[in-house]
């Protein structure tokens, strides 16, 4: 997506971010979280600076990336280049989840350039969820790849993640956008990336058993991880989809467009 001309931003809030540090919450959203590249395009775009990152799942992805570095230029070219079906290979010989981690694991190898979150750039938490508490859990130093493997750890589709003695799950369980997070780290002015309020409108046929089943866990998330009063994030970013994205070159596009789209609509609104 090339770079659109710079919105007018309200100046006062202009001068107001520039007193503050600013946190960036990147919330789970399986292929809908390509949106959140092309919020990070708008942040820069407009010469809004980050000072904390965290992520929930995808969220944990990108924003573990980000936080190396990479621009949203660099992000697009990252997925447009991802051949996925190559990288979500069955897990043939385990029960625990029906796809191997190997394929992600590889992608974050490649693209991370460090190894241990004190590396980074800018400070990064991954949300994940303690399997057998049923606990949130922030990782914010040592190795980096388990946390974000962790935090983006789907059950039934991943196997559990195994890391220093205990199991890990999807961080989405727990806080699926990570406002409380990226507070905790010192934020006092915080842009979150909203994904789950779109899922509520998504359209499927109820033509086959794991449309159905795909369906009947949205309506329980939406239900079950709406934002509640202590998510009190400063700007609330919440891309629009009318449908669920798969990952053809065209639907990545489109999704990057929609949180470009909708961060300018949510800063235009202030």
């Amino acid at each position: 997506m090339k770079s659109s001309p710079p919105v007018n931003i309200n100046s006062s809030l202009l001068k107001k971010l520039k007193t503050k540090k600013i946190g960036l919450a990147l919330g789970s959203g399986g292929t809908m979280g390509l949106a959140h590249i092309g919020v990070i395009r708008f942040l820069e775009e407009h010469g809004i600076p980050i000072h904390y990152v965290a992520g929930t799942s995808v969220g944990a992805l990108v924003g573990a990336l980000f936080a190396a570095g990479k621009k949203a230029s660099e992000l697009g070219e990252i997925v447009d280049k991802i051949n996925w079906l190559a990288i979500l290979r069955p897990n043939i010989f385990k029960f625990k989840g029906l796809v191997q981690h190997r394929g992600l694991q590889k992608i974050l190898q490649q693209h991370l350039g460090t190894s241990n979150f004190e590396e980074l750039l800018l400070p990064f938490t991954a949300v994940a969820t303690d399997f057998n508490k049923g606990e949130r859990v922030y990782f914010n130093s040592g190795p980096i790849i388990p946390a974000v493997l962790a935090s983006s750890c789907i059950p039934v589709a991943f196997e559990p993640i195994k890391y220093k003695g205990k199991t890990y799950v999807d961080g989405f369980l727990t806080e699926s956008v990570p406002i409380r997070a990226v507070r905790s780290m010192g934020a006092d002015f915080v842009i979150a990336v909203d994904l789950i309020h779109s899922w509520r409108h998504l359209s499927f046929r109820a033509s086959h058993i794991y449309t159905v089943a795909i369906k009947a866990i949205l309506i329980a998330s939406i239900n079950a991880f709406s934002l509640s009063p202590e998510d009190n994030a400063d700007i609330i970013i919440a891309p629009k989809f009318g449908y669920f994205t798969f990952l053809g070159r065209a639907s990545k596009k489109a999704s990057i467009k929609k949180g470009y789209d909708a961060a300018k609509n949510a800063f235009l609104q202030l």
